[in-house]
Order: C-alpha cells, then sequence, then structure tokens
C-alpha cells in the first residue's frame, strides 16, 4: 500500500495538514489485452458487435474511423490505403497497444495484407496487426477446421442477386446449399451467373 499527502483547504483560515490516504493502484484498463481497431466511417456495426465478444475483464479496445467514400468500389476501397497511418496514429497515442486490427476485409484484400500492415508501422512498428480473413484463418487454424463453407450475402463483392429480385435471388441461395451438400472437393468458387 502506497500512502499521498493531501493539504485540504476548509476555508480561509483552515487547512488540514497533510492527510495520509492509502491507496492501492490497478493496472488500469485493458491489463489483459488493449486491441486498436481502424472502423470505416460509414460502419455500423463493427464497434458493438466487438463490445458484446469481447466483454471479457482486463480486454479493452479502442477504435478510430477512416473515411470511406460513401460509393464503394475497388477505387474507393484502395484509396483509403493512404490514410492508415493516420488513423492508427489517433488511436490512443502514447497508450502501448497489443494489436491493430484493420476493420475491412474487401478493402485489405484490395489494398494487400502486406501494405495494410506496413502502413500500420508507419505509426505503430511495434504492434502486432490483423484483419478480417487473417483472424478467419488464425481462427480455423486453431480449431483444426477441415471443413468450412461460407454463405455471403456479397458474392464477389455484389450483392446476392439483383436487388429486389426475390427469384433470383432465392435460386442462388439454393443453388449455394445444393454445392454445399453435394460438392465432392473443396477450394473452388461458384459463380451462379454462369450456370445460367
Amino acid at each position: 500500500m502506497q500512502t499521498g499527502q493531501v493539504n485540504v483547504p476548509l476555508g480561509d483560515d483552515l487547512i488540514i495538514n497533510e492527510q495520509n490516504m492509502a491507496y492501492k493502484m490497478d493496472s488500469g484498463l485493458g491489463e489483459r489485452a488493449r486491441i486498436g481497431l481502424i472502423v470505416l466511417s460509414s460502419d455500423q456495426t463493427i464497434e458493438h458487435e466487438l463490445r458484446q465478444i469481447l466483454d471479457l475483464p482486463g480486454v479493452s479496445f479502442y477504435t478510430n474511423r477512416i473515411y470511406c467514400a460513401p460509393t464503394i468500389t475497388p477505387e474507393t476501397l484502395k484509396e483509403m490505403e493512404n490514410k492508415i497511418p493516420e488513423a492508427t496514429r489517433l488511436i490512443m497515442p502514447g497508450l502501448p497497444l497489443d494489436v491493430i486490427a484493420y476493420g475491412c476485409t474487401s478493402g485489405s484484400m484490395l489494398i494487400g495484407i502486406e501494405n495494410v500492415y506496413r502502413r500500420i508501422h508507419e505509426a505503430r512498428p511495434e504492434v502486432a496487426c490483423t484483419a478480417p480473413m487473417q483472424a478467419v484463418a488464425a481462427a480455423f487454424q486453431a480449431l483444426a477446421s477441415r471443413s468450412i463453407a461460407l454463405i455471403t450475402p456479397y458474392i464477389m463483392g455484389r450483392p446476392l442477386g439483383s436487388p429486389g429480385d426475390n427469384e433470383e435471388q432465392r435460386n442462388i441461395l439454393l443453388a449455394a446449399l445444393d454445392l454445399l451438400e453435394n460438392a465432392k472437393a473443396g477450394g473452388s468458387i461458384l459463380n451462379y451467373t454462369a450456370l445460367q
């Protein structure tokens, strides 16, 4: 236990002299892990979801936003690369972080994961880095996953079928489910529109 000295003024002429109060400092927030997160300016979910997932004692995460144009195209995603160092710099300057996650799957794939990590390291050379696909791969490896299937509403960056075309969307989903049930080998990407 440590003690501190405090002079407490109680009025113009009255001061309590050197009151000793015992105190103990803890390790602060994030004593187990401090996670930085770079979030797209338009993202509405990742922080909420991570707060639910990372609701663990001693684990804290800190975010900063990176500008991304409202219309997402390969070009606008690539434009974010130059903004990564500044977004990284503004995540709790001076506070050590254990890892920084770049929270944009398609952006990290278009920019290139090595480039994303290099740009993060321009601002924080000591920190470990991750991005969604690398985190998924690490989880699969840790779980020794051998058979993995993915169904997403954004196939190769496009919505699942034409917007508003429920019949086409249903057919694509049924084709994906059929592929999952009947595929003999993994590693292939099936483009539904090529089957029509």
